[in-house]
């Protein structure tokens, strides 16, 4: 289906009863469980019949529904038996190639449709198997017939009285418009009559109008007639400059012609067409006759039967055998002669090869060249019938002619931008207007079930007044008494004949308001059902989310002791190593880098003197002194804890920097 297709079959869905609000996209992201949705509500809405949801319908009885209802409905589907089934398969599983056609189908014979589906509510015949049949159910059958032959005949009666009754509407609406119109003709005529009452000769004068229009008629078809000439004449003359320049271009070519190149070509085209005649052809024809034969001889023969396809497959495997011993001994003796006499036997059989290759590719593109003249002819009798003319159109002529196409097409699509922005427009106000439309409509509705009642203002439009001009068409009382007593029965037997159908009316508004009633118990239960089942989710929501930020926090716990399990892990390791004496312990380390220091700053304050501040060494010493005895106090305890537990407790580096 093209895109035009679909975009009908959006607009229908996005219009009441449906109103889904689709767009080409929306539409083409469709599920196939949706898809297949959409087209069983579809059929209902039809059908005049509640939506069935098809996840609470087994499958088999979904597209028996279905079926049935595209049967009633004249829908032709492929007459192919694969394609059939594909379809079949397709409008089962919800595909879109399936459907997509069967919703474009039944949206464009809706009122056919309904029609339809609402006869075949009373006229479709239930098929009961032979064995079953009896003379009790043969009765009813002949009774249902003649029920269906009624309803048929009242059927057809009804539609013609409601045909009758339109046409003498319209027939009314008729005769009113053209009264109005003669009475509008004739106060013109009054109007034209008063005014050319007092002007002299207006007699001459009006035969003078009626002249001047027959010149005037007269000058526009010799004004036309003037234009078909210079269109011809243009077509001539441009038709005369292709001729002399097809002159000149064939003088030029015959003033450098050379006859030797001709004769060239000449014995060249002889010599090939020597060599496929005699050579080629003759071989292939000499290749084919023992064929024939065959086939002849099979033709002519007597029948087949299996025997002999067997004898004939042993017969042909002997030969093949025969045939390859041959081969194995051409080829023993080919190698007893010399090598370069085979050299050049394969040499002569590859040129022959390639001779043969030749030809036929040069009897291929003969083949092609006659096939692409003929639809050349074709084509230049197609123009001749069409335009009279043979010419093509030239380099330039078609140059000139694209040159104009990309201006008009730079037009077009600016135009083309222009009227889909303004479409765009359209769509949103029409979506506007379907929203405000559903809004009104649920304020209607919750007005209603309120107890409340919308009042619908009608503007009166007055009714036109019978011009004082206007005469009736008759003056006879009598006649205009039996008028409008033969109005009067009409209408009486149209009132007796309409009586049935307002009962009938009457009884399935009151079944429609009882379904709606029920419809809208049904809508409050579902809302009342959705309410709990919201709030419930929402509080599974919180729950889930209060689980899983304890979930990232636990997470972050664990990596935290991980690592510090890591640090201990490592601390362990290198006092072990310091207690197996593999390493220096830590604050032995460390009472070094402390002696360092000391004499660091020892050689400063020699070198320094008098110029060092005594104030700050005595201030660093104090401190790293501080230090010393801080990290031997440490070492103390963490050796008694050693003993105690074999497993020191981690000494973090923060504490040992504070």
């Amino acid at each position: 289906m093209n895109t035009s297709d679909i975009r009908e079959i959006v607009a229908h869905l996005n219009e009441p009863p449906f109103s889904m609000g689709l767009n080409l996209i929306s539409f083409d992201n469709f599920t196939k469980d949706k898809l297949l949705q959409t087209l069983s509500d579809v059929l209902c809405y039809i059908n005049d019949s509640p939506k069935i949801d098809i996840r609470s319908e087994p499958a088999d009885q979904t597209a028996i529904r279905i079926m049935n209802a595209l049967k009633i409905f004249k829908f032709k589907p492929p007459t192919d038996i694969e394609q059939l089934d594909e379809w079949r398969a397709g409008v089962v599983e919800g595909s879109p190639a399936a459907i997509h056609p069967v919703l474009f189908y039944l949206f464009e014979n809706v009122d056919q449709l309904k029609t339809r589906a609402y006869l075949a509510r009373f006229l479709v015949r239930v098929e009961v198997p032979q064995e079953m049949q009896d003379s009790d159910l043969h009765q009813m059958q002949e009774e249902v017939n003649e029920l269906m032959d009624q309803f048929k005949e009242v059927h057809s009666r009804t539609q013609e009285i409601s045909g009758e009754s339109e046409h003498i509407e319209v027939l009314k609406n008729d005769l009113k418009t053209m009264e109005s119109e003669k009475d509008q003709i004739t106060r013109r005529i009054e109007r034209i009559e008063q005014r050319v009452k007092n002007i002299p000769n207006v007699d001459k004068i009006v035969e003078f109008a009626a002249r001047k229009r027959g010149e005037s008629e007269r000058i526009k078809e010799m004004e036309d007639r003037k234009t078909e000439i210079r269109q011809d004449m243009m077509k001539s003359e441009k038709k005369m400059q292709r001729r002399a320049t097809d002159l000149a271009e064939l003088q030029r070519a015959a003033e450098v012609i050379d006859p030797s190149g001709l004769i060239k070509e000449l014995e060249a085209e002889i010599q090939t067409n020597s060599y496929l005649a005699n050579g080629k052809l003759a071989r292939e024809i000499e290749e084919q006759r023992p064929k024939i034969g065959v086939l002849s001889s099979l033709v002519q023969g007597p029948a087949v039967d299996e025997a002999s396809i067997e004898r004939l497959q042993k017969e042909i495997e002997e030969k093949t055998e025969s045939n390859n011993r041959m081969k194995e001994e051409r080829n023993l003796k080919e190698e007893d002669h010399d090598e370069n006499f085979l050299m050049y036997r394969h040499q002569t059989k590859a040129v022959e090869n390639k001779k043969d290759n030749a030809a036929q590719r040069l009897q291929e593109a003969r083949q092609e060249l006659e096939h692409i003249e003929a639809q050349i002819q074709e084509k230049k009798r197609e123009l001749r019938d069409r335009t009279g003319e043979e010419e093509v159109v030239t380099t330039v002529q078609f140059r000139n002619y694209v040159s104009k196409m990309r201006i008009k097409t730079n037009e077009y699509k600016k135009k083309r931008k222009e009227l889909d922005h303004m479409q765009n427009e359209i769509n949103v106000l029409n979506r506007t207007s379907q929203i405000i439309s559903a809004q009104w409509n649920q304020l209607k509705g919750k007005i209603s079930d309120m107890g409340g009642e919308v009042m619908d203002v009608t503007i009166e439009i007055p009714s036109m007044t019978r011009p004082k001009t206007a005469a009736p068409k008759t003056n006879d009382i009598e006649e205009l008494k039996a008028m409008i007593k033969q109005l009067n029965v009409e209408v009486s037997r149209k009132s007796d004949q309409l009586a049935p159908l307002r009962k009938e009316h009457q009884e399935k508004t009151d079944e429609f308001n009882t379904l709606m009633d029920t419809l809208r118990e049904k809508k409050r239960d579902y809302d009342r059902k959705k309410a709990a089942l919201q709030t419930g989710f929402e509080e599974t929501k919180r729950e889930v989310e209060d689980l899983e930020n304890r979930k990232v926090k636990t997470e972050e716990k664990m990596k935290t002791a991980e690592e510090k399990l890591e640090m201990a892990r490592v601390q362990k390791d290198r006092v072990d190593r310091e207690r197996r004496g593999e390493e220096k312990p830590y604050v032995q380390e460390l009472q070094e880098r402390i002696q360092q220091a000391q004499e660091e700053q020892e050689v400063l304050q020699s070198h320094g003197g008098e110029q060092m501040n005594f104030e700050m060494a005595r201030k660093q010493k104090a401190m790293w002194t501080g230090m010393q005895i801080l990290f031997e106090a440490k070492m103390k305890a963490m050796k008694e804890r050693d003993r105690d537990t074999h497993f020191p407790k981690p000494i973090e580096f923060e504490q040992i920097m504070v």
